[in-house]
Formats: structure tokens, C-alpha cells, sequence
């Protein structure tokens, strides 16, 4: 594969410091890359929660589509034969209009904490070569840190308003599927 020597050179860079460093640098260095891990398995985390939660949703607005189609084509065939078969033939919701409008709600917040997590994931790291001294390195560190934790937070309420709207959407459609059932 080829690498950039560019590239190539600030890694030898960074390398080269990292020899030279003492025990305290080291220490530090470690200490900042393990904030950046923590953010990044955060972000990890919330990437595969929102990947279920996407193809949940996708898989349930398939059925309710489908659900609706066949009611559809129901309904067109028994006008034809007998008006009591179309009135017996009910979607899989009563309100597949409105759950489709919740559904796209989930999706753009779920999408967006997706690609908050996603650029998270594609910044680049500050080797210690590119800093004009170590003092220059911690504060570039620093700012990508704290940039990445303006992301997680804010895929974090994403996600959480995504959920809240996927669970009261869930409620909802558990409430009126057992209405019938309960007499209503």
C-alpha cells in the first residue's frame, strides 16, 4: 500500500519524541490518549446502539408498509366480490400515518448522532512532531479532546431523543394494538 512520506515523517517524528521523552511526558501522553479511547468507545458504543435501533425501525416500517399495501389490495378485490371483506382488513396500527412521521423523526435523530460519531472517528491525531514543543502538543491535544467531547454529548442527546421518541412510539403502538383486546 503506498503512504504518503509526508505521512511517513511525522510518524518517525512522533517516534523519535517518544524515545526521548521522559517518564513524566510519557506519562502524560498516555494520559491523553486515554481520553481520546474513552471518547472513542463511547462513541463506539452509541454507533452500534443506534445501528439496532435503525435497523429495528427499518424492519418494523417494512411490516407496516406491507401491512398497508395488503390491505390495500384487499380492499380493492372485495369491493368487487363482497363490501364485508374490506371492512374486516385493518393495517397492522391504526395510524400508520402518523407512525411513519415518527419513524422519519427517529431516523434523522438517530442518522445525525451517526454522523456526529462518524466524524468523530475520521479526525486525525496531532503528532508530537507537528508541535513546535510539548507544551504546543498538550494544548493541540487538548482542543481535539474537548472537540470530541462536544461531539459524544452531543450524538449522546441525540440518541437519547431518538429513543425516547422509538420507546413512545412503541407504547403507543402496544396500547392501541391491546385496546381491542381490552374492550375498546
Amino acid at each position: 500500500m503506498w503512504v504518503k512520506q509526508s505521512e511517513l515523517d511525522r510518524d518517525k517524528a512522533h517516534y523519535a519524541f517518544l524515545k526521548q521523552a521522559d517518564s513524566n511526558e510519557l506519562w502524560c501522553i498516555k494520559y491523553l490518549y486515554d481520553r481520546l479511547n474513552i471518547i472513542d468507545s463511547k462513541i463506539g458504543a452509541i454507533l452500534r446502539l443506534n445501528g439496532l435501533g435503525i435497523g429495528f425501525m427499518s424492519v418494523l416500517v417494512f411490516q407496516i408498509l406491507r401491512s398497508i399495501e395488503s390491505c390495500s389490495a384487499g380492499a380493492a378485490g372485495a369491493a368487487a366480490t363482497d363490501a364485508g371483506i374490506a371492512a374486516t382488513c385493518q393495517p397492522l396500527i391504526p395510524w400508520p400515518g402518523i407512525f411513519l412521521l415518527m419513524a422519519a423523526v427517529i431516523f434523522v435523530l438517530l442518522f445525525a448522532a451517526v454522523y456526529l460519531g462518524l466524524t468523530v472517528f475520521y479526525l486525525r491525531f496531532d503528532r508530537i512532531g507537528d508541535a513546535v514543543d510539548f507544551d504546543a502538543y498538550k494544548e493541540r491535544f487538548f482542543r481535539l479532546t474537548i472537540e470530541r467531547e462536544r461531539k459524544l454529548r452531543w450524538a449522546l442527546n441525540l440518541t437519547g431523543a431518538g429513543l425516547l421518541v422509538f420507546v413512545t412510539t412503541f407504547l403507543i403502538i402496544a396500547v392501541t394494538r391491546s385496546l381491542p383486546l381490552l374492550g375498546g
